[in-house]
């Protein structure tokens, strides 16, 4: 039975995760770096028992990540290793700490503080686990959160939208863009029935 595998590197260190499990392997250099993370893709495109078994080989399986590979401490806080730009939100270090002493992977959460530390507004690095988590919006393996907002219809609508919207479809299809759906549904939205 044919594995998933997936890589991820960020400057001397590659992380495999192999199913559910996490690995990492740091290099001297970043082309070594490099090549085996371009190796451990191409695995990944064709993850058969041998690629895998080979794969697996090259990894110190010793390195199965726990909160301490993962984490750095300072001043009482605690940083991703590689991404010290920001402290780890505490809601978000209890369920790293819950689903790793469950068994379970915990790359989806490490994917999703690594897209969180894109936003540069602070409040919502330090809060939007927090929200998420209150209301139960689910996690992919990627790092992406599901989310939904109700809104309430109400008989006005805003010029902002019902003027820019259809100007920047027209625009769009004056310069031979393919796809505006997502305009279409936006002018949907902007104009009750």
């Amino acid at each position: 039975m044919a594995n998933k595998v997936t890589a991820l590197r960020h400057n001397k260190i590659v992380h495999v995760i192999i199913d559910e499990n996490m690995y990492a392997k740091e290099f001297k250099s970043n082309a070594d770096a490099t090549g085996f993370y371009k190796r451990a893709e191409t695995i990944a495109h064709n993850p058969t028992e041998v690629n895998v078994a080979s794969l697996m080989t090259d990894l110190d399986l010793g390195l199965h990540l726990t909160m301490e590979d993962l984490l750095i401490r300072k001043s009482g806080s605690f940083y991703l290793k590689g991404y010290e730009s920001a402290p780890i939100p505490e809601e978000l270090l209890s369920r790293m700490k819950t689903e790793l002493d469950s068994g379970r992977s915990i790359s989806p959460l490490v994917n999703f503080f690594k897209l969180l530390l894109l936003n540069p507004d602070t409040h919502v690095r330090k809060d939007l686990f927090k929200f998420m988590n209150h209301y139960d919006f689910p996690i992919t393996d990627n790092g992406y959160f599901i989310g939904y907002r109700a809104c309430k219809q109400t008989n006005s609508t805003y010029s902002a939208v019902t003027n820019f919207v259809p100007k920047e479809y027209l625009m769009l299809k004056a310069e031979g863009a393919n796809n505006t759906s997502g305009v279409i549904s936006i002018m949907n939205m902007a104009h009750p029935y």
